[in-house]
């Protein structure tokens, strides 16, 4: 009796896994992957930007896999379209995720040469979202290059982790760090051109400038990302940025307020005419007393403003150090009121010949 007992399990168990497998395998290949396809196509539109993909198919489990994905940009004003690449790209949804209320995504895509994973998760009103990359060129990311107007090559580790609570960036709080190994500025043919200024409104060209290693983290907490440990050094020279980041919604609209402090290599000044002419011109404006010059950015992440040079870093705490001890003996003065610094002199836009 136990014996037909455990077999009529056994039946039903394989008969049920049997029919769990057949109807997945048919709901995999029955989907309407075009479907999906202008689905997301829409998706895009809605979000400002234009989506094509070459063709559409099954993935393991539940999911569509993509090929030749173009992804470009609709700016507003009169800024040329930024035009993205991924040669391929699979997007997984949780079935059971789904039916608890929870909207989960796996996204595994292989833009600028690397490779890149995102998960995003969310249950009104909470979002969840993580990424990581790995082996991203630098040379291949549009974004970079426009806000730089000059090419950067290097190898990019980034992982990301961001928690909103009520759906909205302006709010969320989380983590970000990333490496670049092997950085390198401008490629000694492209110039760096500022616009509005008559020095650099033509273009300056540069030499190679090595970073080296380029690391930081950023600390995110109700909306605003504060920069810990932002810095690269080599034998061309050594730089730091610190600040913060305001997040908003849209994101492109989020605040950047931050501060640079760098410093060339001798060999690399007398490589340049050019750079060291600059270098002079923000000597009266920009070099600090330690040697390194300091700039200021500040904008949006969609539109940076012009750099001003700044003697004096808006995020440096104030000095603090302990008193001296008085003298064996001595009467104990009364403490004289403390005399506040001077104002700190009003920063200066970079400089053109005629000043």
């Amino acid at each position: 009796m136990l014996f037909e007992r455990l077999h009529r399990h056994w039946k039903l168990a394989a008969y049920t896994g049997f029919g769990l497998f057949v109807f997945f395998v048919v709901l995999i290949f029955a989907l309407p992957y075009d479907r999906i396809k202008d689905y997301l196509v829409a998706m895009a539109d809605q979000k400002g930007l234009t989506l094509d993909v070459k063709s559409a198919g099954p993935a393991l489990g539940m999911g569509v896999r993509l090929r030749d994905v173009t992804i470009v940009t609709r700016p507003k004003d009169d800024r040329k379209p930024t035009r993205i690449l991924v040669p391929s790209a699979r997007i997984h949804w949780s079935l059971l995720g789904a039916l608890a209320g929870h909207k989960t995504y796996q996204i595994h895509a292989t833009p600028f040469g690397g490779e890149i994973d995102i998960e995003t998760s969310s249950a009104k009103p909470k979002k969840v979202l993580r990424v990581k990359a790995k082996n991203i060129d630098f040379s291949e990311i549009p974004f970079v290059k426009t806000a730089t107007n000059l090419p950067m090559f290097g190898s990019l580790d980034l992982h990301l982790e961001i928690k909103m609570p009520d759906g909205k960036a302006a709010t969320a709080g989380g983590t970000l760090n990333w490496t670049c190994s092997d950085c390198i500025l401008g490629d000694g043919k492209a110039k760096l051109i500022i616009p509005g200024n008559a020095l650099l409104a033509e273009g300056l060209g540069l030499p190679k400038i090595r970073l080296g290693d380029f690391v930081g983290s950023v600390v995110i907490d109700k909306g605003v990302g504060r920069l810990q440990g932002v810095q690269a050094k080599s034998p061309d020279g050594e730089v730091t940025l610190e600040g913060e980041i305001k997040l908003a919604d849209p994101l492109l609209s989020s605040t950047l307020n931050l501060y640079m402090r760098f410093q060339l290599s001798d060999s690399l000044l007398k490589s340049s005419e050019k750079l060291r002419t600059i270098m002079q011109f923000a000597g009266t404006e920009g070099k600090r007393s330690d040697g390194f010059y300091g700039v200021r950015i500040s904008g949006t992440l969609g539109h940076l403003g012009q750099p001003i040079w700044s003697k004096t870093s808006p995020f440096a705490p104030p000095a603090t150090g302990p008193r001296p001890p008085a003298a064996h003996g001595a009467a104990h003065a009364p403490a004289a009121a403390a005399t506040p610094p001077p104002p700190a002199p009003p920063a200066a836009r970079l400089p053109s010949p005629r000043d």
